[in-house]
Order: structure tokens, then C-alpha cells, then sequence
């Protein structure tokens, strides 16, 4: 019969817990090299990530409705590589079959492309706060994180401004608290009353600013001030 202690197993605990937190960190380290080194190869992505590693923090593109569909082809051949990522589509505009067709064209399994996509949509400001100070860190393992079309949450009349903006600033806080990279689709649109100016919050302080320019089947990323 094994007899420990109340100390004894505190201690084995302890260990068991720490090496778990240390493998949990050795897997997103390796998790996160490789999914950066298939970033940094999407030419198309540069004017945003630059040349070379990618390091974490925001990285924020403006542009049209449909730009996800036209970042989901972007980040196509890191797919292919078997880079993941994790997609926040608080613009629910998140195309399936869009990207299952650009994977047959480009000779892959969609099944395999799309099963290296998570996907989770927050239907208000709240639910995305709480996708990226909670649930992401929860079970994020090195992928770059999408934010498609955030500032639709935002924007919205039925949260008051100041109520709003308070989210808003705890999106950011979450945001520059998990360090991934983060890629931010905003899709141009109006800023209601007492709004305006709310997407350079969110852009102050990021690594990257964007532009998607012209019409989406041969549209193009340039760089932008932040």
C-alpha cells in the first residue's frame, strides 16, 4: 500500500503541474515556429507582416467587404504546408466553400485544408471579448489568429458608446496579453456618431498596417500608416 503525505502529494502535484505547463510551452514554441516560418513565405501578405519572421503582436489591414475570402486565398499555401490558424468571424462572413474550391483548384485536399481552420464566431462585442481574453489563450498552440471584421460588433447602436469603448479597450488589452500574431480584417465601413476614430485604437501600437486595394480577383495589399 502507497501511503503519501498531504505535503508529498502537494509537491507531486506540483511537479506534475509544471511539467505539464512546460510541455504546453514546448508545443506552442514549436507550434508557433512553424506556423510563422509558413507565414512569412505568403508573398502576398508582406506589405502587411514584412519580410523575414513575423513576430507577435497586432497586424491590422483595411478593405473592402469580402477581404476574408481574399485573406482565406492568402493564406491558402501556408495551409497547404500544414500551418493552421484560428479564425474569429465576427463579420460572419467566413467562406467554406470559397475556400474549399481554391484548394481543389490548387490541386489540395480541402478537407485537409479546411480541418487546419478553427473557427468561432461571437455574434456581439461581448462573446469576441471574451473569445480573446479567455477562450483563445485557452486553447491556442502557436497558430496566427485571425479578427475578421471586428469593428461590425462595435459599431453596432444597441451598446452604448462608453460601454462599447470599454470592451473595445479590453479587446486590445487581451489582445497584447497572448503573444501571437494577430491579424485584424477591418472592413471599411462608416463609424456611427460618437464612434469615430475607434479603429485607430485598435490599430495604435500594432506591428503592420494595410490596405487591400482594388478589385478583389487581382487586389493587392499596400502598406499603410498605423
Amino acid at each position: 500500500r502507497i501511503s503519501t503525505s498531504v505535503p508529498g502529494a502537494l509537491k507531486i502535484y506540483f511537479r506534475f503541474f509544471c511539467a505539464r505547463r512546460l510541455g504546453l510551452a514546448i508545443e506552442r514554441m514549436f507550434d508557433y515556429t512553424g506556423s510563422m516560418a509558413f507565414l512569412s513565405r505568403a508573398a502576398s501578405l508582406r506589405p502587411l507582416l514584412g519580410a523575414g519572421r513575423v513576430p507577435p503582436g497586432r497586424y491590422v489591414a483595411t478593405g473592402p467587404r469580402g477581404m476574408s475570402a481574399w485573406f482565406l486565398r492568402a493564406l491558402l499555401p501556408a495551409l497547404q504546408r500544414g500551418g493552421r490558424v484560428l479564425w474569429l468571424d465576427a463579420g460572419n462572413a467566413f467562406d467554406v466553400h470559397g475556400l474549399a474550391r481554391a484548394a481543389r483548384a490548387a490541386g489540395c485536399d480541402p478537407k485537409a485544408v479546411l480541418s487546419r481552420v478553427a473557427i468561432a464566431r461571437p455574434f456581439n462585442a461581448f462573446q469576441l471579448e471574451t473569445m480573446i481574453s479567455k477562450t483563445a489563450p485557452s486553447c491556442w498552440r502557436g497558430e496566427p489568429v485571425v479578427v475578421a471584421d471586428p469593428m461590425r460588433l462595435f459599431y453596432g447602436e444597441d451598446v452604448p458608446v462608453e460601454r462599447a469603448r470599454r470592451v473595445l479597450r479590453a479587446v486590445v488589452d487581451g489582445m497584447d496579453a497572448l503573444p501571437c500574431v494577430w491579424l485584424i480584417l477591418s472592413v471599411d465601413r462608416d463609424a456611427p456618431a460618437g464612434r469615430a476614430g475607434w479603429l485607430s485604437e485598435l490599430s495604435r501600437g500594432s506591428r503592420g498596417c494595410a490596405a487591400l486595394r482594388g478589385e478583389l480577383d487581382a487586389a493587392r495589399l499596400e502598406a499603410s500608416r498605423r
